[in-house]
């Protein structure tokens, strides 16, 4: 049994990942962990936590680290605290696999973690582009460090293929 780790921030990121989450739910060669955090815990934002309850997902665990500013020195702050939070995520679940979505910076935290707890990422959505904002930088920071790539296109996979990635790590899935 494959144990994967699926960490969630926003409510957008949710929506693409909580199909895969249930057909794996279902699948009796894995077992899945759910870790909430972010946006999803922020009445501001909609304290979208509620809507995965409702839906039936189960919650392992939750990792609160947003400031309720969104300048750069607030950002950098809770990257930090994130990372202190996950550590303990990842030091009391037992996983085989990390996965994670998108492009969003608090990421980074997952994969810091991923990489000194030696769990294998899995990136959804990496080699898509974004003028002008960091989503580029940080995108292509998580598909450095993961190891297995999920795409939606061949533009995309092509896209990995130039930052390096071997073509057995790509796979264009839709």
């Amino acid at each position: 049994m494959k144990r994967v780790a699926f960490f969630t921030t926003t409510r957008a990121e949710f929506g693409i990942l909580s199909p895969l989450i249930s057909m794996m739910e279902k699948d009796k060669d894995f077992k899945v962990f759910l870790f909430v955090g972010g946006a999803h815990l922020k009445k501001k934002y909609g304290y979208t936590k509620k809507e995965i309850i409702d839906r039936g997902f189960k919650i392992d665990a939750e990792f609160n680290y947003l400031d309720n500013k969104e300048d750069s020195y607030s950002l950098s702050k809770s990257t930090g605290k994130s990372t202190i939070i996950l550590s303990k995520i990842f030091s009391n679940f037992d996983f085989d696999f990390v996965c994670i979505l998108g492009d969003r910076y608090e990421l980074l935290s997952i994969a810091i973690n991923a990489i000194l707890f030696k769990k294998p990422i899995i990136h959804i959505s990496g080699g898509e582009k974004t003028e002008g904002v960091i989503d580029d930088q940080i995108r292509h920071m998580i598909t450095k460090c993961a190891h297995l790539h999920f795409v939606a296109c061949k533009e995309n996979a092509d896209v990995i293929h130039t930052l390096g990635e071997p073509n057995w790590r790509v796979h264009v899935t839709g």
